[in-house]
């Protein structure tokens, strides 16, 4: 499978992160991610250039009961009740060599301890509606307080936490993830200086390319601080 920047990324980035119990799998039209911790849902990744029955069949010949989700370039044109259309999304880019400024201050945490953990997955458990499933997640990104490639942090608002981010190096660039911010908190500026914090520490270590998938909703952010788009993609859940 020939991959962008941003899919090259996150191959690297996961394959760096099999030792601690993530899997990667590759055919010649696709690769697929696999968490560390099944408990969790909506976290397996499959990446393609086109969802097509060539992929179905793969998928279905070595996964079983099992939610996997489908992020295909090109939209799929396979009608099957178990895969539905989840949403556009885009591949962003950002090439920086200077530091991005940083207009708001806000005190920003990395996360280094299991308490941090702890807060960081309570907060994405409030943002992207895994309630019940933040004690499994703890578990599942404990290692990464090690990883010195993945580095998470932690934004506070009046001494509480409101706002989290991780990015994981590649050879090339940096994939930026888990960016939210709790409701409340949100529309003070809180994102933009997590994204240009955490961009701004790997651009001190030399990275000049930084790479995210952004939903609608999302990309006026990313553009305010310099993401450009790379390309454009449709998520889909499948359910085998």
């Amino acid at each position: 499978m020939h991959k962008n920047l941003f899919q090259q990324t996150v191959f690297e980035v996961y394959k760096n992160k099999e030792k601690a119990g993530y899997k990667v799998i590759e055919t010649p039209t696709m690769f697929v991610v696999l968490w560390n911790n099944q408990k969790l849902s909506g976290l397996n990744v499959v990446h393609c250039q086109k969802f097509a029955k060539e992929e179905l069949a793969f998928l279905q010949n070595n996964f079983s009961d099992m939610e996997l989700m489908i992020a295909s370039n090109q939209e799929s044109n396979i009608d099957d009740k178990r895969l539905t259309f989840d949403e556009p999304a885009s591949a962003m880019i950002l090439e920086a060599n200077i530091l991005l400024p940083q207009k708001k201050n806000f005190e920003i945490k990395l996360v280094q301890t299991p308490q941090d953990i702890n807060c960081f997955c309570q907060i994405a458990g409030e943002v992207f509606h895994m309630q019940n499933e933040v004690e499994e997640l703890a578990q599942s990104l404990s290692s990464d307080i090690k990883d010195s490639q993945c580095l998470k942090y932690i934004g506070y608002v009046e001494n509480k936490p409101a706002g989290i981010i991780e990015i994981a190096r590649g050879r090339n660039a940096a994939l930026i993830s888990w960016v939210g911010v709790i409701e409340k908190f949100r529309r003070q500026g809180l994102c933009s200086a997590l994204l240009t914090y955490a961009i701004n520490q790997e651009i001190k270590k030399g990275c000049n390319k930084f790479v995210l998938v952004a939903a609608p909703t999302g990309q006026k952010v990313y553009s305010s601080i310099g993401f450009k788009v790379l390309s454009n993609r449709y998520d889909y859940i499948l359910k085998l």
